[in-house]
């Protein structure tokens, strides 16, 4: 009977060990409405986190638009960041919050050429997702594969090279992978419009094949890029594919 305190003592010192409650995960757009568990790492040396990043075309191509962060939680850490509370498109002047979504640990943020639309890309540990927002009614629509799904878990941006270029007003260039061993690259282009008064996208992927040669079109002493790109059809959305010829510059 002397040996019943003891065994208390210890169920008690072992619940007392278990690990804590994880905090409330952050939030996401898209289709990852909830951060999974390898997302939430444990806290680093104090001054060794660094808020969250965000990059690309800050103030909008027409300068009607600017876009920013809006605090950072300390709750949960990855690749060293802190994630951001919210990001937010304002007005450039008044300074008037237009459009808000969930932070995360870095994000980066495109504008089309006329200021109809902002291209916002966000990542974690992860995962990646790209939202495209229209700046009338600033409703939005979530990027998806052509095939209706969600952007693969532990799918990352380019590091090097663009994510996102906008060809023109409404038709948007993407690229999810970052290439070599760390996975492959693949090419989507993206048509958005507004239609009954909410954003609505489609997706077709892309084949790159670089054209052997030198060519400087524009006579700049720097030669472009020459590229034969195949727009695959998709026989389930009775969409045609294309073909397109594409010269540009190194910096794209």
């Amino acid at each position: 009977m002397k040996r019943w305190p003891c065994v208390f003592m210890l169920l008690l010192l072992a619940a007392c060990g278990q690990a804590r409650v994880p905090e409330e995960p952050l939030g996401k757009t898209a289709s990852l409405e909830e951060e999974t568990p390898e997302d939430v790492e444990a806290p680093g040396e104090a001054g060794s986190i660094q808020s969250a990043v965000l990059e690309g075309e800050l103030l909008s191509p027409d300068g009607r638009f600017l876009a920013r962060m809006e605090g950072h939680r300390e709750s949960v850490t990855s690749m060293g960041l802190y994630p951001a509370d919210t990001v937010q498109i304002t007005g450039a002047e008044t300074g008037e919050v237009l459009w808000e979504g969930d932070g995360s640990y870095s994000q980066s943020i495109l504008g089309s050429p006329e200021g109809g639309f902002s291209a916002l890309a966000r990542s974690a540990r992860t995962w990646c997702s790209i939202t495209v927002i229209e700046t009338e009614g600033w409703t939005k629509w979530d990027f998806t594969l052509p095939d209706g799904s969600p952007v693969l878990e532990y799918t990352f941006l380019p590091d090097s090279g663009p994510w996102g270029v906008w060809q023109s007003e409404g038709s948007l260039d993407l690229t999810t992978g970052q290439g070599g061993d760390a996975g492959e690259q693949r090419h989507y282009t993206c048509a958005v419009e507004t239609r009954d008064g909410k954003l609505k996208g489609i997706a077709w992927e892309e084949r790159y094949e670089t054209l052997p040669g030198s060519y400087d079109f524009d006579h700049d002493g720097e030669p472009e890029i020459v590229e034969l790109v195949n727009v695959a059809e998709d026989e389930e959305r009775n969409l045609a594919g294309w073909y397109e010829l594409r010269a540009r510059r190194p910096d794209n």
